[in-house]
C-alpha cells in the first residue's frame, strides 16, 4: 500500500547522487542527525525543505514522495476486490477490509460507498449498524462529488427506510 516513504526515497536519491548524509545536511543547513532521522522514518523533513530536496536531486515532488495517483486507484480497486470475496459470507471480514482500507485512504468515496452498501445489506444486525449506516450514508451524500456513488447511496438509503417501515408494520 502507498504511504509516505520520503525517508527511503531521500536515502535512495542521496546514494544515487553519491553524497553522504553529512554532505546533504550541510547543503540543507540541517544536522546530519536530522537527515538520519528522515531516512530511518523517525521524522520528516520540514515542508520548507521539500522543494530544495526535489531541486537538489532533480526530481519532481511526486517522485520525491514516490506518489502516483494511478497506483492509489489500483490499490483502492484491489481493496474492493478483496472485500467483495467476503461480502455475502463473512460480514466481519468484509467490514474489516474496508475499514483498514479507509485508514490508508480516508478520502476514498468508493470505499465509503462499499462500506455503506455492506451495512445496508446487513441492517438486520441491529440498531447500532443502522445508525452507522445512516451516518455514513448522510456523509457520502453531503460530500461526494461522484454522481454514481451518491446515487447508489441514495438508493440504498431508500432500501433501509423500506426495511424499517416493513418491520414497523409487523
Amino acid at each position: 500500500m502507498t504511504n509516505i516513504n520520503i525517508g527511503n526515497k531521500i536515502r535512495e536519491l542521496r546514494k544515487k547522487k553519491g553524497i553522504t548524509q553529512e554532505a546533504l545536511a550541510s547543503v540543507l543547513s540541517v544536522s546530519p542527525q536530522a537527515v538520519s532521522k528522515w531516512e530511518s522514518g523517525l521524522t520528516y523533513p520540514d515542508i520548507t525543505i521539500i522543494p530544495t530536496l526535489a531541486a537538489l536531486f532533480k526530481v519532481s515532488l511526486d517522485e520525491l514522495f514516490d506518489y502516483d495517483a494511478r497506483n492509489i486507484d489500483k490499490e483502492i480497486e484491489d481493496i474492493r476486490l478483496e472485500y467483495n470475496k467476503y461480502f455475502w459470507g463473512n460480514f466481519e471480514k468484509a467490514e474489516q477490509i474496508l475499514l483498514d482500507g479507509l485508514k490508508l485512504y480516508p478520502a476514498s468515496i468508493q470505499l465509503k460507498t462499499e462500506l455503506f452498501e455492506l451495512y445496508t445489506y446487513n441492517v438486520d444486525r441491529g440498531d447500532e449498524l443502522i445508525n452507522k449506516a445512516f451516518e455514513l450514508g448522510s456523509h457520502i451524500i453531503s460530500t461526494s462529488q461522484d454522481v454514481f456513488c451518491t446515487c447508489r447511496t441514495k438508493a440504498n438509503m431508500i432500501h433501509i427506510y423500506r426495511i424499517l417501515e416493513i418491520e414497523k408494520g409487523q
